[in-house]
């Protein structure tokens, strides 16, 4: 599920996508704590992660989603600072289809950072996987993501009540689609150039 993210507003400093490895830990623990309050409403998976060692399970598993050729998890890195993580969910290869997710950490919001970083998985995912659909599924009362959505061209496709179990109880989820032969959309041009994914290390 998409994570809480703002309006666009260009920014200058460099904006990289780096593929999640172990030397990232810190980094991305100390964004999540950091942002434990701002994440919480949204991120079931930031009530789980009480330690490092939870941050290094999810390296673990994005490097093994990685490894099996199923999408990578990038870390958004903007002016060398880790601003927070853009991934596929596993890719369904016989349908060549995937969702994506997204979260930024507090004080990064209202940046474009989120929508430019979303440009580049996007041409990856169509133009260099060769995948003919991506979702975005993100919380009905999330209206921020929706509009990251809504602004790379996304189609509203409509609402599962019981989309996610999130700690207690599910709440439901607004679907997005996007087909290859939409991208790149209208609105493409308008946010900035692309995030550079940079290879894994």
């Amino acid at each position: 599920m998409s994570g809480p993210v703002g309006e666009p507003v260009l920014p200058t400093e460099p904006l990289e996508l780096r593929p999640v490895r172990p030397q990232h830990a810190d980094s991305i623990f100390a964004l999540t704590q950091s942002s434990r309050a701002h994440l919480a409403p949204w991120m079931p998976w930031i009530h789980t992660t009480a330690d490092r060692a939870a941050t290094l399970e999810f390296v673990r598993q994005a490097m093994a989603q990685e490894s099996a050729g199923n999408g990578t998890q990038f870390g958004i890195w903007w002016g060398g600072q880790l601003a927070g993580v853009i991934g596929y969910h596993p890719i369904r290869w016989p349908e060549r289809e995937a969702d994506i997710g997204y979260w930024l950490g507090q004080g990064f919001e209202g940046r474009g950072l989120v929508t430019r970083s979303a440009c580049a998985v996007l041409d990856q995912a169509f133009l260099t996987l060769g995948l003919n659909t991506i979702g975005i599924r993100t919380a009905e009362a999330n209206r921020r993501s929706q509009r990251v959505a809504e602004r790379l061209g996304f189609s509203r496709v409509g609402v599962l009540s019981e989309g996610e179990w999130f700690v207690d109880h599910w709440i439901p989820l607004v679907v997005y689609q996007l087909a290859a032969a939409q991208w790149p959309g209208p609105l493409k041009p308008a946010q900035g150039s692309p995030a550079v994914i940079l290879p894994g290390s």
